[in-house]
């Protein structure tokens, strides 16, 4: 393998590893959401509640509730701890690159205006575009092709 081969698997390895990390914590967090969810109606088809001052089945209060639970809550949960992600992820690249445009900028969108919501707008719009120009730089020239063939 070439070392420009070596170069393009590495920087291909390194956003899969990215994208296969957050796909995991997403996995992570649905069969947790669901292992409690399974606890939680263990405990419910056991327990009582009170309604209103009346007594209600705990197993249908679960019920109604759990289309909130798993449309609103946990996709919220789940876009949140992706979010926080990003903004690590792009922190640390902006604290640690001394020549990306606008940096100062970046650091005070990130701790002041945007919060989690910098980490996935930085990666598009500056990080992603950074890595291409540098992987590009770092190629080696062509060679002409020989006249003499």
């Amino acid at each position: 393998m070439s070392v420009d081969g070596v170069r393009r698997f590495s920087a291909s390895r390194g956003r899969v590893g990215v994208r296969r990390r957050i796909t995991l914590l997403a996995a992570a967090a649905v069969v947790a959401a669901l292992a409690l969810y399974g606890s939680v109606s263990t405990a419910a088809a056991r327990a009582t509640c009170t309604i209103n001052g009346r007594p209600a089945s705990c197993a249908r209060v679960l019920h109604d509730v759990l289309p909130v639970l798993l449309f609103v809550v946990i996709p919220l949960f789940i876009l949140l701890v992706v979010c926080a992600v990003f903004w690590v992820i792009s922190l640390v690249h902006v604290l640690g690159h001394q020549d990306v445009p606008d940096r100062v900028l970046w650091i005070v969108l990130h701790f002041v205006l945007l919060g989690p919501l910098a980490g996935p707008i930085y990666y598009v719009a500056v990080q992603r575009p950074y890595e291409r120009r540098r992987a590009s730089m770092l190629r080696p020239p062509t060679p002409w092709p020989s006249p003499f063939g």
